[in-house]
């Protein structure tokens, strides 16, 4: 059984002369930030604060982007830390409110109020799920000179990597681009290798919660239940609470949700799931206590979570059974270890390295070729698509050329050369058909493709068997008994565990998890019910002083995390700290200007294959989701530049009202 070999950068550069440790950096890394003349920023698409410090409060998600769930407030009144959770509950249960509809993932959220009293109950300050989303915001706002405080429902920080922690879970952006700009951060902080898995980001949470203080504002283990906007009041008022009958109550002139785009599992609904004697778990939803040696397990699904705990327990338990329904187009992690001396001697640029994020199509340090795909000779393409190979990470994703996720045949030639490199890869004939057939399931790229170590030499091995599940077919599932997976065939697979690698209900589904209610009590899930609507990615009209960020319509999934969240987050900020210092007291989003704006992501993504996407980029994976572009398409340097524009414009498209 091959275990993945990871090369490393020696301790014994830490003798060499600084300049030779960043050129050893450089070339692991391959930034190429002084001006690459290939690197383009687009997809080929046809032309087309007061003296009294208002009060902050935001909310996350505990299963959210890798940076979390969370709340602010300011000019806070809360029960001494040190006091008991029953001391401190008890003193605020007067101000505890019913909650709406249970919600069944902790949720995240941010707001600001000009309160001069505002009591929060908070459990013993732990930590929680906090992503970079709420940490960014919270660290934000309170230079800007608000106070702050983050409800979150899980015990400690993490985010995304507070669940999911499932064997073999780590980051897919390489470090430190999956990470925070601000130098206090990053100045006192080394990575041990570039792709972290989920126990080091966890550590690196905590470091920032050390450097940025975090924790002092933080109430755990405090799910937000209902955020109600009072229109008598022009403010939101929230419940949120260890439990459904320990609430606190507490009002807010704005909201910010930083829930991510993965923060609500999608569970698929397989007769007999209830009757199965062994273990169910879904990856986003992992119980560290679980161990797969020994075991017959089964893994349905084959998207990031699938791909890893795949080649991660492979080589640990008895039987492996993957059900594959559609091949993951996986791309080569070339993981490699990294030593302190040589991030230390590169830190000089790394200001450098976090600005060019906010240039290059997906947040990266790389981007597209210019050059159309089919307009270079066969030899020349194949020479690029070699390199970007080599290279590894998504460089073949997103530094290929230009157009290939606009012209089909150009996309054609990056399938063929992909499926030409992982069937050589695989031994056996049948396992090579379902998980790289010479025929495309898809257009290459336009489902995001995960990142492996040693993914198909774990499924060479003997004990691991490959099921294809397409729909209709004899070896689909037809249910799920007490022993096992009995197949449409009448065949029965004997099993302990089943690991549910199926995914999320993406960009929209966490929102359905908190009772949300905009003007006149209009709830969020009914406005959003034939598909979700908003201008800039970041507001959604008559849900007024209400924000989200790495949400829907956002650069969001086609980026690396945290470069779309600084962004958003300063944004989010200015326009926060534009309204107190012109004493706005609310604003709306213009319905006309949320149609144009819906207009033009739908426009974007209809110019390229991602519109054609089978899966959650478009919705797709959840049976009865409406279809439809769930992200921004034209990459982050326009989406920039059109916030830019509409700040220059005095906040165009918002209708705001003085207090």
């Amino acid at each position: 059984m091959q275990a993945s070999v990871v090369p490393s950068i020696s301790e014994s550069h830490s003798s060499m002369p600084l300049s030779k440790v960043g050129a050893a950096f450089v070339e692991l890394f391959d930034w190429r930030l002084f001006g690459d003349p290939r690197g383009v920023s687009t997809l080929a698409l046809p032309t087309i604060l007061d003296p009294a410090p208002p009060c902050a409060v935001t909310l996350g998600e505990a299963a959210s982007s890798a940076f979390g769930q969370a709340a602010f407030c300011c000019g806070l009144a809360v029960p001494h830390p040190s006091a008991s959770l029953e001391h401190r509950l008890e003193s605020t249960t007067e101000y505890a409110g019913q909650i709406g509809s249970p919600a069944t993932a902790p949720p995240r959220l941010a707001a600001l109020d000009q309160m001069t009293r505002l009591i929060a109950a908070a459990s013993p300050p732990s930590g929680d799920s906090i992503s970079t989303l709420a940490w960014a915001s919270t660290y934000m706002l309170r230079k800007l000179g608000f106070n702050v405080h983050l409800f979150d429902a899980a015990p400690d920080f993490g985010g995304i990597w507070r669940l999911n922690c499932y064997p073999g879970a780590r980051v897919d952006s390489e470090v430190p681009l999956y990470g925070l700009s601000f130098p206090e951060v990053w100045r006192s902080w080394n990575f041990s290798c570039k792709y972290p898995d989920f126990k080091e980001l966890r550590q690196y949470f905590n470091h920032l919660d050390e450097k940025l203080e975090l924790r002092k504002d933080c109430s755990f283990n405090h799910r937000v239940r209902s955020a109600h906007w009072d229109d008598a009041a022009q403010k939101w008022t929230l419940t949120a609470g260890p439990s459904e009958d320990k609430t606190v109550t507490v009002t807010a002139q704005h909201v910010i949700f930083c829930l991510g785009f993965a923060s609500k599992v999608n569970i698929p609904k397989i007769p007999g799931m209830e009757k199965f004697k062994g273990k169910i778990i879904h990856t986003g939803e992992w119980d560290e206590s679980i161990d797969c040696t020994g075991k017959k397990a089964a893994v349905i699904g084959t998207g990031a979570s699938g791909i890893q705990v795949s080649q991660e327990i492979g080589p640990l338990v008895d039987r492996l059974t993957v059900f594959v329904r559609t091949p993951n187009l996986a791309l080569p992690m070339r993981q490699q270890k990294l030593e302190a001396s040589a991030q230390e001697a590169f830190k000089d640029i790394y200001p450098e390295i976090f600005e060019k994020r906010k240039k290059t199509f997906g947040g990266f340090h790389y981007d597209f070729d210019p050059r159309d795909t089919l307009s270079v000779s066969a030899e020349e393409r194949e020479r690029l698509y070699e390199e970007l190979w080599a290279r590894g990470g998504f460089h073949f994703w997103l530094e290929t050329f230009h157009d290939l996720y606009a012209n089909k045949d150009a996309n054609k030639t990056a399938y063929d050369f992909w499926q030409k490199k992982v069937a050589a890869r695989i031994k056996d004939p049948k396992k090579r058909e379902i998980l790289c057939p010479e025929e495309w399931p898809h257009t290459f790229g336009t489902v995001r493709p995960s990142l492996e170590q040693n993914y198909y030499e774990v499924m060479n091995q003997d004990n691991v068997e490959i099921i294809s599940i397409k729909r209709g077919g004899d070896e689909g599932i037809k249910e799920i008994t007490e022993t096992g997976v009995r197949l449409n065939s009448g065949r029965e697979i004997e099993l302990d565990q089943i690991i549910l690698a199926t995914g999320f209900d993406t960009h929209t589904g966490g929102f359905k998890q908190i009772d949300i209610r905009g003007k006149q009590g209009l709830p969020l899930t009914d406005k959003w019910s034939q598909g979700c609507n908003s201008l800039n990615g970041l507001n959604t009209a008559k849900f007024p002083n209400l924000f989200f960020l790495y949400g829907p319509h956002g650069p969001t999934a086609y980026s690396n995390g945290p470069s779309t969240v600084e962004v958003q987050a300063e944004w989010v900020c200015e326009f926060i700290k534009y309204m107190r210092d012109n004493k706005i007291a609310s604003f709306d989003v213009d319905g006309e200007a949320e149609a144009k704006f819906g207009e033009h992501i739908n426009e974007l993504s209809a110019k390229t294959l991602f519109h054609e996407s089978h899966g959650w980029y478009m919705g797709r994976n959840i049976p009865g989701k409406p279809v439809q572009a769930l992200n921004f398409t034209g990459g982050i340097p326009l989406y920039v530049t059109e916030l830019d524009e509409c700040k220059k414009a005095g906040y165009q498209g918002y209708n705001l009202v003085k207090a």
